[in-house]
């Protein structure tokens, strides 16, 4: 197995973010000894008096969660529960009618934290770090020239299409986006769009289809101004487009 196949087995089947991006621990006994689990996250609101999780807010939960319409969550992150419990020094607990209503959903862990930065969404949970998960979609019709880390200051993703050709997207799930857009006051929050070649990222190199302006110039100390106010208000760029004239297919090697 190469490291391609090794990276598209791990994010697919394990969710793992194979890029090593910094985790959120969490600083509490774990109740299985597992290596790895998916996990959602819960925030147990601090306008909420009771100290009791009830089924009826977990049903409310996860109805928000599916109006999101995500196509990263799935009742398989149901497998560990995380309540973020958002009043710190509060005590919360489960009632059984919420504990036994998640064990038929496939549940096997529910933990409590009270990390203010911890946004619901969809996670995988390696020993006690929590890591963003990502969809992986093949760009089939090649229309991209890199594929991005999906984050504030993206990143090239290099994980190739399951048949090699082309490029894979790393698609994030909306739920964080749409809980950012609360705070953003964002329309656009949640998005994932792609940008065209010629239009500055920071961190990646810029070839505006031509192959020696990419070999010339080294990576974009920022990004346009326009692009980071998309990156901003919760907009995922996940990949740069490819130009139809001035193509890097071109043999010509001037400026």
């Amino acid at each position: 197995m190469n490291n391609n196949q090794a990276g598209r087995l791990l994010s697919l089947l394990c969710g793992i973010n194979w890029t090593r991006q910094k985790a959120v621990v969490l600083n509490i006994p774990r109740t299985r000894d597992v290596g790895f689990a998916l996990a959602t996250i819960f925030n147990f609101p601090r306008e909420e008096d009771s100290t009791r999780v009830t089924l009826d807010w977990v049903l409310k939960c996860l109805k928000s969660y599916q109006n999101c319409n995500d196509d990263v969550w799935g009742t398989a992150f149901l497998e560990t529960v995380v309540f973020n419990v958002l009043n710190i020094g509060d005590k919360v607990e489960c009632t059984d009618e919420v504990r036994d209503y998640l064990c038929r959903l496939g549940s096997q862990e529910t933990l409590f934290v009270s990390l203010l930065e911890l946004l619901p969404d969809p996670y995988s949970l390696v020993g006690k770090e929590l890591r963003d998960v990502w969809k992986l979609v093949d760009d089939s019709n090649g229309t991209c020239r890199t594929a991005l880390v999906p984050q504030l200051d993206p990143q090239a993703f290099q994980l190739r299409s399951t048949d090699n050709q082309f490029l894979a997207f790393a698609l994030p799930s909306r739920i964080k986006a749409k809980a950012k857009a609360a705070f953003l006051s964002s329309p656009v929050a949640g998005l994932r769009v792609t940008i065209k070649d010629n239009i500055h990222l920071k961190g990646i190199k810029t070839s505006v289809g031509n192959p020696a302006f990419f070999d010339t110039y080294t990576v974009r100390q920022e990004s346009a101004e326009f692009i980071q106010k998309l990156l901003d208000g919760g907009v995922s760029v996940v990949g740069k487009s490819k130009m139809n004239s001035g193509t890097m297919e071109s043999s010509r090697r001037w400026l």
